[in-house]
């Protein structure tokens, strides 16, 4: 008999969506002829043996949990090796289809496998340096980053390989307040369980974070103090420090900067020109959140690492998994392995978002190239709106 169950051990969400064989009778035990299938009698019998079922399988499970949490200590909750066990064929297809992207040899975010001519999605916030894609197997291919689309923090790569395999997309909508979810990795199991928490949404944008008090000089906008831990202190800036240019935009006044730095999102680089008494700086760094160093920003921080970039999504879904920022970017499945949304951001202790798959194809259909979108991603019948800009390759940060 298969069985999806839901179940609560130990306290916390436990999630059985395997086959799941029921123990054969006992010997001796007398078999009872069964009512046919679709009587009222057989429905009720049904659920009763399928209580029964569950019934028996929650002693098994918890002593399976207790085994386990000796064996590996801190293993526990939804994301336990045994609640993440019975995903694993849930996941396989979606796990050919996941890369690891690294940036200068460091581990930032997953790739979702999107052509087999070595077309991969991933996070954009994350890219910098010298970008390589490791795919199953542990080969390593350096990538070239074909273009970005600011509204869904999405970037399209290109490596030069042959015959990967793309990911199944869902294309029957987002998957429904309460649905179990499952984020495929690249070892053969989950890398973890969620729920859909809220269907899909705009995620307002926060503003960037400078890091520092800013007065009024002669020559432009000066440094009065740089906050401990904010990127300004870790880009290096002084007190004293003359801000001359933002990117490519010349900025003269304490209310320019003020506004500049407003219209960037926590994530963004940003490059500064500064002048330091004689001397003329070239400094870039990443702007921060203003949420961070909040007490709230403390309790989220308490379940772990969260994204720079975790708002200005056009739409997203919300989901309750427990992601790492660096497990950003690959395929979100539901119970039948179709990828219902790409992963983009942990934002809150128990919230991660992910692009629904809808977005993501519209996404895909203006970064790329014409033949191979045709080819590797046939697009369901339009029932969104397009969102986002596209950015054409660009030197990589």
């Amino acid at each position: 008999m298969r069985l999806i169950s839901l179940h609560r051990c130990l306290g916390s969400l436990l999630i059985t969506a395997s086959a799941v064989t029921v123990p054969a009778a006992q010997p001796g035990s007398q078999a009872r002829s069964r009512p046919a299938p679709n009587s009222a009698e057989g429905t009720q019998r049904a659920d009763a043996e399928s209580d029964s079922s569950q019934q028996g399988l929650i002693p098994f499970v918890v002593e399976q949990i207790r085994v386990r949490r000796n064996r590996y200590p801190g293993d526990e909750g939804k994301n336990h090796t045994m609640v993440k066990a019975p995903f694993r064929q849930v996941v396989a297809d979606a796990g050919r289809g996941t890369v690891q992207v690294l940036c200068d040899d460091k581990p930032v975010a997953l790739g979702t496998v999107v052509s087999a001519e070595g077309y991969i999605l991933t996070k954009a916030s994350e890219l910098t340096g010298k970008i390589v894609c490791k795919l199953p197997g542990d080969k390593m291919y350096e990538a070239r980053l074909v273009g970005t689309h600011d509204d869904t923090d999405l970037a399209l790569l290109k490596i030069d390989a042959q015959n990967l395999v793309p990911v199944r997309w869902a294309r029957d909508g987002s998957p429904a307040v309460g649905s179990f979810l499952a984020t495929a990795g690249m070892a053969g199991e989950p890398l973890a369980i969620g729920v859909v928490s809220v269907g899909p949404r705009t995620i307002a944008a926060p503003s960037g974070v400078l890091g520092i008090a800013v007065g009024q000089a002669d020559d432009g906008p000066r440094v009065d103090q740089v906050l401990e831990g904010t990127s300004a202190a870790r880009a290096g800036l002084q007190a004293n420090d003359i801000i001359v240019r933002i990117n490519d935009r010349v900025v003269t006044t304490r209310e320019a900067l003020i506004d500049m730095v407003g219209g960037f999102r926590p994530g963004d680089r940003v490059h500064l020109k500064v002048r330091r008494g004689e001397e003329e700086l070239d400094i870039s760094t990443t702007l921060g959140n203003r949420m961070t160093g909040s007490r709230r920003d403390f309790q989220n921080r308490l379940g772990g690492e969260l994204s720079e970039r975790r708002g200005g999504f056009a739409k997203a879904i919300q989901h309750d998994t427990v992601l790492r920022p660096r497990e950003c970017g690959g395929p979100l499945v539901d119970l039948d392995g179709r990828v219902v949304g790409v992963n983009i951001a942990r934002a809150e202790r128990v919230a991660s978002y992910a692009i629904p798959t809808s977005v993501v194809l519209d996404v895909l259909d203006e970064l790329m190239p014409e033949t191979v979108a045709r080819k590797d991603s046939p697009k369901p019948a339009k029932t969104e709106p397009r969102t986002g800009r596209v950015t054409a390759a660009r030197p990589v940060r």
